[in-house]
């Protein structure tokens, strides 16, 4: 499986980080973060996850205004919030 963590722009993360934390709170924006700095822990999340659609979270990660989008849907928050759980 490739190490998708590695096409993350440390910007653009820190940028979603932040948003993801004014829509769903601090404790799945730091679980997206930590997953998004350590390959083992991006497995771990993602692990029921496509390759394609990992991709996608990764275009979405570095794309602030897609995610700007995506969280301005309540029922994407909600969506999020469970996958996280």
């Amino acid at each position: 499986m490739e190490d998708f963590t590695k096409k993350i722009n440390p910007k653009h993360l820190e940028s979603a980080v932040e948003m993801l934390r004014g829509s769903l709170g601090n404790k799945e924006a730091e679980k997206i973060k930590q997953a998004a700095e350590n390959s083992d822990a991006f497995r771990e999340l993602t692990k029921n996850i496509s390759e394609k659609d990992l991709d996608m979270v990764v275009k979405v990660i570095n794309n602030p205004e897609a995610l700007k989008m995506i969280l301005s849907s309540q029922k994407a928050r909600e969506g999020l919030k469970n996958f996280l759980k």
